[in-house]
């Protein structure tokens, strides 16, 4: 087993399997391999950073010095899923993912930097159970830890519905160029306790089990009220 792989960053809840960090060059590259296995081998995606002739899917926001990547270990010791964070400010955002991502709106919602989801991928035997769940909740662990006021992400039309039942909500869309499929944009206060055990979402529970204070209703006011939501400290955004 590699050396990077550590203790998990936060408790899981299966003992079928663990999940770590990763932080040296092989256990990225495991990484890489695994991307490469599930988007090109298994769905035959073309996505951005692929090396065929490698069979890996890698870009910068691998070795930016602000990403955490997480990977899922069953008990052989292979890498059965992954998921990454990487805290950024507008300035940092290349062209493309700053259209995708409509970052001329961040000013508007009070965004200065942002903790990015993206890179999630579990192999297809362990689909629908809790690797992926486990991931989001070390995920959204570190963020809590990042400083970060806001969580966002770039999802399609199918996952979209995965990323609302955490408490994200869609601020934009895309039509992709080159497959005409729309990608929806969108963002989430990261330590909005009461809105997110509202929701039930798995990061509420996390933040009432690391002891997160609720952010005040004031501090993202203008973000409430451009989505149309009303902020109660005691209930979370109500529609």
């Amino acid at each position: 087993m590699s050396q990077s792989l550590e203790a998990p960053a936060h408790p899981k809840k299966s003992d079928a399997f663990s999940i770590v960090q990763i932080h040296d060059l092989a256990g990225a590259y495991r990484i890489a391999r695994l991307r490469y296995e599930v988007y090109v081998s298994e769905r035959n995606q073309e996505v951005d950073g692929v090396c065929h002739r490698r069979k890996v899917i890698v870009d910068p926001f691998d070795v930016h010095p602000a990403t955490t990547l997480f990977g899922a270990i069953d008990p052989k010791g292979d890498l059965i899923g992954t998921i990454r964070i990487s805290v950024l400010t507008p300035d940092e955002l290349p062209y493309d993912l700053a259209n995708l991502l409509h970052v001329q709106k961040w000013e508007s919602m009070q965004i200065s930097m942002a903790a990015y989801v993206s890179r999630c991928v579990v192999v297809d035997k362990w689909r629908g159970g809790e690797v992926s769940r486990e991931l989001f909740a070390s995920g959204y662990a570190s963020v809590l830890q990042s400083g970060a006021d806001f969580i966002v992400c770039v999802a399609s039309e199918g996952l979209a519905p995965h990323y609302e039942r955490l408490g994200f909500v869609k601020y934009a869309e895309t039509v992709s160029a080159s497959d005409g499929h729309i990608r929806h944009a969108l963002v989430l206060p990261s330590k909005a306790v009461s809105y997110l055990k509202r929701k039930g979402s798995l990061f509420g529970k996390v933040a009432v089990d690391l002891g997160v204070p609720d952010s005040p209703p004031e501090l993202h006011d203008v973000f409430w009220r451009q989505f149309g939501l009303e902020y109660s400290s005691t209930m979370g955004a109500i529609a």
